[in-house]
């Protein structure tokens, strides 16, 4: 009795769980279960101590909040954890791949690369020089672009490998255990009060908009303009866009490793494009072959003239350069990619650290060297007045390859290659977006969230169709782990983002439009959050991350403080009025920005009503999550998770009186 009071003194939100009689012992443990919440773990996240019982017990993550949501971070059985999601319907138990096909250096590179190269290196260079009017500062926000990925890299690396934070039965120093989910789990992490505020938001958001809409759209454009068919109707881009999102989708839910390969041979397609540029850059350089040199090109490399505006200083924008630089963010966009796999990874703290440095490094340079190589090739409009079809792209091809061959077949083959890179973008978003839309799903803050947490294998549907099949071929088709579910999800708001392009005047200004939102709150937005969450936490003397993270803490701050920098710059900087109201666009330039905050308020207006509202429609019952990693030690003797048992239960508290 004397060890409850004490208890409920220190903390008034105890008697909940005293519910029930309790024995000395059940006392004793729970009250180091409680202790090990004011350490430096995160809040979500229990220490297992070794007198922990492996059933019956909850943590609560937050001392204002009636929801109650573990991690149980002791070692389960993955057959007894199956048992127990047979038994239980509030039980949902998802697997990770089997050592075979987990993803290796190379699946690494080639996931980053096939995201990082869509279409902002090719479409992105006439957005980028129509608003800042500078090829010289152009090519500095280029290389400014190649640091800030770089130190973003590191920043993602930094969170990847530093949380969770978990410990086997019996252990009493956690390590780090990787997880798929990228910003959700470091945005959880940072601002883990108010309860769910971070999962609701971020949730809410990336649901919405993180998806393959703009790409599915744009490889529709670019296939029917290698077609002939130059002015689609927009109805037919929506039908064939909606298609292409639905049939990726259905191959990654036909086979996981499948969906793996085909992301690794279109990432390797990619490269050799951008090669290719390269090559027919340094060809026109050479300017002794059949491809000459236009003698407009000149004056883009010259120190001299390179960094004179291509328009007098009154008539430009004073929103040219973060515009500019806000085009380049979503260039660079996606080497947070494998963060969002990231528990799919073999090894991944050993690998993952200099596999995400590598493919960013190799792809920002030859996005600096291709940047040179158009500006070789491509002579720019005078004035700076760019006719609406001027292209940097499609200019480079018909000065290399339409000297060589026809324009006709150099424009064919340019949208050809576009298309590649659309498509490829769409396969690597629809396999890794999935990923985080489960891990949500498994935080409790969706409608039907525990379906949406399952992996479902449909191969297992059609078992009886296969009959040629081998039992042992069966066996692995029908074990990988897809997260059917949370693709359905992806695929329905992906062709509800593009049924809501219809009302855009031109059908190529959906995509900038689509990209400008998704850049400005996933990317910049978000960025500002990790990178302040990270400066705090570097600098605030009872935080123990100087302890738990690998990475050296000044590079840490360096990095924290670029990264912030750099996208705080965007993010203010587009609310500037402009003296144009169109960059080769009919969006109106304030459109972007509104749109991004407008979702981050209506993801704040989510987080009211699933707190607040919904319960009382549950006769104020409040959500219960446990989540019970299955853990287990490498040969390298890091802990690294096999799956995870998730519950998810809507209990009503029963309140009791305190204890004289």
């Amino acid at each position: 009795m004397f060890c409850a009071q004490r208890l409920e003194r220190q903390r008034p939100w105890l008697p909940r769980y005293l519910q029930t009689p309790r024995t000395p012992e059940h006392l004793s443990t729970e009250y180091h279960l409680f202790l090990s919440m004011d350490s430096h773990l995160p809040s979500y996240e229990l220490q297992t101590l070794p007198q922990a019982r492996s059933e019956g017990m909850h943590s609560q993550s937050s001392t204002e909040s009636d929801d109650i949501i573990s991690e149980q971070s002791h070692d389960v059985d993955v057959q007894d954890a199956a048992q127990q999601t047979r038994q239980d319907p509030t039980k949902e138990l998802t697997k990770a791949p089997k050592e075979s096909d987990l993803l290796g250096r190379l699946h690494i590179f080639c996931i980053i690369a096939n995201r990082m190269i869509g279409t902002g290196i090719f479409d992105g260079a006439t957005f980028i020089l129509e608003a800042d009017q500078n090829v010289g500062g152009s090519l500095m926000l280029w290389v400014l672009g190649a640091i800030t990925a770089f130190a973003g890299t590191l920043m993602y690396i930094e969170y990847g490998l530093t949380i969770p934070r978990m410990q086997l039965r019996g252990r009493g120093v956690s390590q780090p255990v990787p997880r798929s989910g990228g910003e959700l789990n470091y945005l959880v992490h940072i601002f883990n009060r108010p309860r769910y505020l971070a999962a609701c938001m971020f949730g809410w958001v990336f649901i919405l908009i993180g998806n393959s809409a703009a790409n599915c759209i744009l490889f529709t454009v670019h296939v029917l303009a290698a077609a002939g068919i130059s002015s689609p109707h927009t109805g037919l881009v929506q039908v064939i866009a909606i298609a292409v999102a639905w049939s990726i989708l259905l191959i990654h839910s036909l086979g996981r490793m499948f969906g793996v390969h085909l992301n690794t041979a279109f990432a390797i397609a990619k490269i050799a494009i951008l090669f290719l540029i390269i090559i027919l850059g340094f060809i026109v350089l050479n300017n002794h072959t059949i491809i000459h040199r236009n003698p407009g090109s000149y004056a883009n490399l010259d120190w001299k003239t390179s960094f004179k505006d291509l328009k007098s200083n009154s008539a430009r924008s004073p929103r040219g350069y973060p515009t500019a630089f806000l085009s380049i963010l979503f260039t660079y966009a996606g080497f947070n990619q494998a963060n969002y796999v990231l528990g799919e990874i073999r090894k991944p703290v050993r690998i993952f650290r200099s596999a995400a440095l590598w493919s960013v490094g190799i792809i920002s340079i030859l996005y600096l060297v291709v940047g040179v190589a158009y500006m070789i090739v491509v002579p720019l409009p005078r004035r700076g007045e760019f006719p609406s079809d001027f292209s940097v792209i499609g200019e480079f091809f018909k000065l290399t390859i339409g000297k060589a061959w026809t324009e006709r077949n150099a424009l064919v083959l340019m949208n050809t290659f576009l298309a590649v890179s659309s498509l490829g973008n769409v396969i690597v978003t629809t396999f890794t977006a999935a990923r985080v839309k489960q891990e949500i799903a498994k935080e409790g803050v969706l409608p039907y969230s525990l379906l949406l947490s399952r992996n479902v294998n449909i191969m297992a549907l059609i078992r009886k169709a296969l009959p040629k099949i081998s039992h042992a071929q069966q066996a692995k088709i029908f074990s990988e782990p897809i997260p059917f579910p949370a693709l359905c999800l992806h695929g329905v708001f992906t062709t509800f983002l593009i049924l809501g392009t219809f009302r855009t005047s031109h059908t190529r200004d959906s995509y900038p439009f689509i990209v400008g939102v998704y850049t400005y709150t996933i990317d910049a937005i978000i960025a500002v959050l990790l990178s302040s969450g990270l400066i705090v936490m570097r600098l605030r003397p009872s935080s123990k991350w100087n302890e738990d993270s690998l990475t050296d803490r000044w590079l840490s701050l360096s990095t924290a403080v670029l990264v912030l920098l750099a996208n705080l710059f965007p993010v203010i900087a587009s609310w500037i009025p402009a003296l144009q109201p169109k960059f080769g666009s009919s969006i109106p330039w304030f459109v972007v920005p509104t749109m991004g905050w407008a979702l981050v308020i209506s993801g704040f207006c989510y987080w009211l009503v699933f707190r607040y509202i919904w319960p009382m429609f549950k006769s104020g019952a409040v959500l219960s999550v446990t989540r019970t990693p299955l853990l287990h030690e490498d040969d390298e003797g890091n802990v690294v998770q096999q799956g995870e048992l998730v519950q998810q239960s809507w209990e009503v508290p029963v309140r009791t009186r305190r204890i004289p």
